[in-house]
């Protein structure tokens, strides 16, 4: 009898397994031959040449006029010997011209590593030695912030409008540079755990299984609203989600990503039916839309990713939209080319990340990497051919990360480590849990926290650090002990010259010592209890429905546009000459930020001058006065004179020699 039922609980316990794994295993992707994806945007150009395949409030271009602009940086890298193995930065504002550098790139056979303008020098400078790359691709605005680098930079140029036999050669020519698809595709830099970046690679194969599992499970042809920036992965989903399927793509500028109500302007105006942005940027434009009773009738489809979707969120969705548009949660790791599951509501159902896209497999398993039974917590492991080449330069990082797929029958398959704690629920999608380790998303930017902790405790007197998301993971706090009675300003000032704007503490506390469990290890849960303890019992301005009666003079002005941060930042005090961002303000507090100061001073300044005006000192001479705006002024000026120097075709290669 004992060996009939050890094989029976043997047969039990293989059928389980197998229907886990079929649980995370994604349909098969349904194609035969592989095609670069930047030849299957080629095929539009043959189709629909004269249709609009990039637009912009400033610009718009077809496809064929978009592609021969592509091909013209293509040829002026590839006369350099700058082509495959080798890597280009990109450095150009959100555009058009943003999306032809990265294309010009990708056709030379390089790998396109994108650069953001938020980044402080320093993280730049780690970035490109690093990657070793060979030469940046820049607008102007680009142009001079690299400036005092020593590196190649070669400028994006103009489209040309007039299109010639020597045009349509160039991209024969072009065609003919040899790739294979282990090639590098792209680069994009995360957050390292030694506060050190790290690249992750793509190839060309990689980025083309994305692309096919995403015009699978969004077939239709989009207008798509792209508001990631290119140095976030989810900015290629909308690139060539949409360009290899003759879309049209909709790229909004860096004010108007700041702005909700400026997206939703952008939406109206040319009639967006895809978008894809973090959950708290959809959140504010619901806001805004209620608020001011605007209507997104364009629409069919909102994909929220990035951090974590709250079930209040969908619930606005469905009150504001009905069924008639599609509300997808998606997921996935830089690692696993953009995204790796996905669920879509049809009604306010509870939050999932859903199931696996096409070619993938999703594993979730112990720490002896078995699989877990439904409903039990393990870590996430994804496994399929979207699963990165790997960390550039670092083979020790990519072997703990990077592990053989035991599960798979393909030889040298692997699998990555996410970090991340989940389980199957009961109707066979995956529940987010959070983080194994300290990694933290907020607004879509992974964080490392060690290397948050790591930049404060090089200041000077600071003994040692904290640094977590609060409970709903939209703020960075950072907790200290330190030796002596330090500056926080001062802190916050290195910080800010370290850090990109998104790892910046919205709040540092000081303590005299971090509470430990009964293992004494730093009691996180603890922390963050405390933390809601400090800000509900600090003594912060009451809330109030009436706005706060004007008074006269500039200091009278500075109070209450002080009272109106000290409200929003929920702190006790606030510098009058100290960044807005550098005390954890950050893009989509702007936008609440404009109704505290309305509240407060009775004036409503738009959500670009008040990026333009960061401290209180220069909010309060804003709202004080009829201020002119020299910003303004100098950037007509450039703006004359990069489109002068566009048309002159200048390559910035040869003005720096």
């Amino acid at each position: 009898m004992i060996p009939i039922e050890v094989g029976n609980q043997e047969s039990i316990v293989s059928q389980n397994e197998e229907h886990l794994l079929n649980l995370g295993r994604g349909k098969a992707l349904d194609y035969v031959d592989y095609t670069l994806v930047h030849y299957q945007v080629e095929k539009h150009v043959y189709k629909k040449p004269a249709e609009l395949a990039v637009v912009s409030t400033s610009d718009e271009i077809s496809y064929l006029d978009f592609y021969i602009w592509a091909a013209h940086i293509a040829m002026e890298l590839s006369k350099d010997n700058i082509g495959p193995n080798k890597r280009v930065a990109v450095l150009v504002n959100p555009s058009a011209a943003m999306i032809a550098a990265l294309f010009g790139i990708i056709q030379s056979g390089a790998a396109c590593l994108p650069l953001d303008f938020n980044q402080p020098d320093e993280r730049i400078t780690a970035i490109l030695d690093d990657a070793g790359v060979s030469a940046v691709v820049v607008d102007d605005s680009g142009a001079e912030r690299l400036s005092k680098f020593e590196i190649p930079l070669y400028s994006v140029g103009a489209v040309s409008r007039n299109i010639n036999s020597n045009s349509l050669s160039e991209m024969k020519t072009i065609k003919n540079i040899s790739l294979c698809k282990n090639d590098h595709a792209y680069v994009i830099y995360t957050s390292g755990s030694t506060g050190e970046p790290k690249g992750v690679l793509i190839s060309h194969e990689q980025i083309f299984n994305s692309t096919h599992a995403r015009n699978m499970v969004y077939p239709r042809s989009p207008t798509f609203l792209m508001i990631s920036p290119l140095a976030c992965d989810s900015s290629m989903a909308g690139i060539w989600g949409t360009l290899t399927t003759g879309g049209k793509l909709v790229v909004a500028s860096q004010d108007e990503v700041r702005d909700p109500e400026k997206l939703i302007e952008l939406i109206n105006k040319f009639m967006v039916t895809q978008l894809l942005c973090v959950p708290s940027l959809y959140e504010a434009m619901l806001e805004i839309a209620e608020r001011r009773n605007i209507s997104m009738t364009s629409l069919d489809t909102i994909i929220v990713a990035g951090e974590a979707l709250r079930q209040s969120l969908v619930q606005k969705h469905f009150e504001f939209h009905g069924g008639a548009v599609s509300l997808v949660n998606e997921y996935g790791p830089t690692e696993c080319t953009i995204w790796a599951s996905y669920y879509k509501f049809t009604t306010p159902e509870p939050v999932s990340i859903g199931g696996p896209i096409p070619g993938v497999k999703l594993y979730v398993l112990d720490k002896d990497l078995r699989l877990v039974s439904e409903g039990e917590i393990g870590e996430l492991f994804i496994g399929g051919s979207q699963v990165a080449i790997g960390y550039f330069g670092r083979p020790e990082a990519t072997e703990e990360a990077f592990l053989p797929d035991h599960f798979s029958t393909m030889h040298g398959a692997r699998m990555y480590r996410t970090g991340d704690l989940v389980r199957w629920n009961k109707v066979g999608t995956l529940d987010f849990i959070g983080r194994k380790d300290h990694q933290i998303k907020i607004r879509g930017y992974r964080i490392e926290a060690s290397a948050v902790e790591l930049a404060i405790c090089n200041f000077s007197g600071v003994r040692d650090a904290v640094v977590m998301a609060n409970t709903d993971s939209t703020l960075l706090l950072a907790f200290i002990l330190t030796s002596t009675n330090i500056s926080v300003n001062d802190l916050r000032e290195q910080l800010a010259r370290e850090l990109p704007n998104f790892m910046m503490p919205s709040n540092i506390v000081t303590l005299d010592h971090f509470p430990r469990t009964m293992s004494g290890k730093i009691d996180r849960n603890f922390l963050k209890l405390e933390y809601t303890n400090l800000v509900n019992d600090s003594q912060m301005p009451a809330e109030s429905s009436q706005p706060t009666k004007i008074s006269d003079g500039a200091n009278g002005m500075a109070e209450r546009v002080a009272l109106a941060w000290r409200e929003l930042l929920k702190i006790n005090s606030v510098p009058h000459d100290v960044n807005f961002f550098d005390l954890g303000g950050h893009s989509l507090m702007i936008f609440k930020l404009q109704d505290s100061l309305e509240k407060h001073t009775g004036k409503r300044p738009t959500v670009v001058s008040l990026f333009r005006h960061t401290t209180i000192l220069a909010q309060s001479k804003l709202l004080d006065a009829e201020y002119v705006n020299i910003n303004d002024f100098s950037s007509k000026q450039n703006l004359e004179k990069s489109d002068s120097r566009r048309k002159r075709g200048v390559r910035l290669k040869d003005l720096k020699s």
